[in-house]
Parts: structure tokens; C-alpha cells; sequence
């Protein structure tokens, strides 16, 4: 097992699982500070609490034992092959239509070229595992897919306007924030757990990013 594991475990059984980054807790607050902003436009949204936030880069899903001791071989040869990488969340924007949205994000204006590099290993690496194009985001809420009327009513002019701010390169007010950026040097095993309240995305190995993953 890697050093600086952040909750190693060894109980068997399956583990619903994925690889991303994490962030520190200045990162989260910066993160959460923007989401505070914007929570009054969006009723209804699942808001993730600080300690949840990453950006995943490979989802696998429930595995056994045994399969997360190959993710974890598989992985830690291609984070030693990797570099250290700047994050650097710049826009807000939706998964979804404005009258159906799924996820609210914030996302980098584009991906630096040591995480594109990264998504593309993992993606080797795993060739099994089947993903959409890498569109690297930070999930900020998730909406019910039965919001209410009211709920819905009051959605829809916030997300069209700015789904037609992005369109014309001019977001609106409301929808602009200070960059945040963090330096990742690490990459993630995250598990998925249910809880009181909701589910938590615990980091269960660590692997440095770098010639350091190999020593």
C-alpha cells in the first residue's frame, strides 16, 4: 500500500470506487465560498458539502478485493509517469438542459496540459472501462431528476441565461468568480460510502504523482 494513505482499508467485499484529485481544505473553502453565491438561484439542488468535492478522472464502480488491488498496480505505474499539475477552476456551468439540469459545475476555461496527459494514461490503463469524452469539472449540486414546478420555474431563466452568456463568450454577473487553483501531486482512490446524510467520497490510497510513486 502506498504511503500516506489517507483511511486505508482491509475488510473484503466489493467497494464502489474511482480514481480523481482531491483537494485541500483552503481549496474547498474557496470552492464552497462560490457555491454559497450561487445556492439561492438553484432550489432544489444537492449541494455537496466541502469535504466532498474532487474531479474524477475514472470511474469504476463496485469492486472486489481483488480488483482494487489491480486498480491500485495499474494505477501507480501511471501516476509515476505523471507530473504534478495546477487546477485552476475559472467558469460555472450545467450538465443538462435549463429546464432539466442534472449537475451545476465549476470547470477550468481548459484543461492544463499535465491533466489531459493524466486522463489520457488512466484511460489506457483502463481500456475496459467505458466514459464520455474528458470534460474535467467539479460537481457543485446535483438536481433530482423530479424537481418540483416551483422549483423548476425558478430554475430555468438562471440556467438559460447562462447557457446564452457562455454562447456569447459574456457570462453574467452573478455567474463570474476570482479563479481558484490548486496544485495537485497526487492522485486519488476514492470510495463511495452511504451515510446519514448522503453519500461521502472518502480518499482510501494515495499515490504520488511523479518519479516519487516508484521509489
Amino acid at each position: 500500500m502506498p504511503e500516506d494513505s489517507p483511511d486505508p482499508q482491509s475488510e473484503p467485499g466489493p467497494h464502489n470506487l474511482f480514481l480523481g484529485l482531491g483537494f485541500s481544505p483552503r481549496f474547498q473553502q474557496a470552492v464552497r465560498r462560490v457555491a454559497q453565491q450561487l445556492e439561492p438561484r438553484f432550489p432544489g439542488g444537492r449541494w455537496h458539502p466541502p469535504s466532498n468535492l474532487h474531479l474524477t478522472l475514472r470511474f469504476f464502480g463496485r469492486l472486489s478485493s481483488r480488483e482494487r488491488a489491480e486498480v491500485l498496480e495499474r494505477a501507480s505505474r501511471r501516476a509515476a509517469e505523471a507530473r504534478p499539475l495546477i487546477l485552476r477552476l475559472e467558469r460555472v456551468g450545467f450538465f443538462g438542459a435549463p429546464r432539466r439540469p442534472r449537475v451545476l459545475w465549476l470547470a477550468p476555461e481548459g484543461a492544463s496540459e499535465e491533466l489531459v496527459a493524466l486522463s489520457e494514461a488512466l484511460r489506457e490503463a483502463f481500456p475496459e472501462v467505458q466514459e464520455r469524452p474528458f470534460a474535467p469539472h467539479v460537481t457543485l449540486a446535483r438536481f433530482r431528476s423530479r424537481l418540483s414546478q416551483a422549483q423548476r420555474e425558478a430554475c430555468f431563466p438562471t440556467l438559460l441565461e447562462l447557457k446564452r452568456g457562455r454562447e456569447r463568450g459574456e457570462l453574467p454577473a452573478w455567474a463570474r468568480f476570482e479563479a481558484i487553483e490548486e496544485r495537485a501531486a497526487r492522485l486519488l482512490l476514492f470510495e463511495s460510502r452511504p451515510g446519514e446524510g448522503g453519500v461521502q467520497y472518502v480518499p482510501v490510497e494515495s499515490l504520488p504523482l511523479g518519479p516519487a510513486a516508484s521509489s
